[in-house]
C-alpha cells in the first residue's frame, strides 16, 4: 500500500521515547508531582582537604607494597596448579 505524500514519516523509536517522555511531563506537571531542581548554591563551595582522624584506630604496623612492572598475574601467583605438583622434581623439555 502506497502512503500519500501528505501524510507525516513515520516516527523513529528515539522520536517516539521523546513524546512519551513529554506526556509523562505533561501529566505529572498537572499533578503537581514534578521535582523541583536543587538550589545552586549561593556562596563559593570550600572543600575541607585536611586528613581527618579514622574512624577506627589502625591495627596495621607495616605494609609491603610490591610493584612488579611486567610481573605475573596474582591468578597465576595464588591459583592452585595441580600439574605443577605432579611435575615437581622432573626437568623441563621445553620446546
Amino acid at each position: 500500500m502506497a502512503r500519500c505524500t501528505l501524510d507525516p514519516p513515520p516516527l523513529s523509536r528515539a522520536q517516539r521515547h521523546g513524546h512519551r517522555q513529554h506526556r509523562l511531563a505533561w501529566l505529572l506537571r498537572e499533578e503537581n508531582l514534578l521535582a523541583t531542581p536543587p538550589a545552586p548554591p549561593r556562596q563559593p563551595q570550600s572543600f575541607d582537604l585536611k586528613p581527618k582522624a579514622p574512624a577506627v584506630r589502625p591495627r596495621a604496623r607495616a605494609m609491603i607494597s610490591l610493584f612488579m612492572h611486567g610481573g605475573p598475574s596474582h591468578l597465576d601467583l595464588f591459583d592452585p596448579k595441580p600439574e605443577l605438583t605432579r611435575r615437581s622434581g622432573q626437568d623441563y623439555a621445553g620446546k
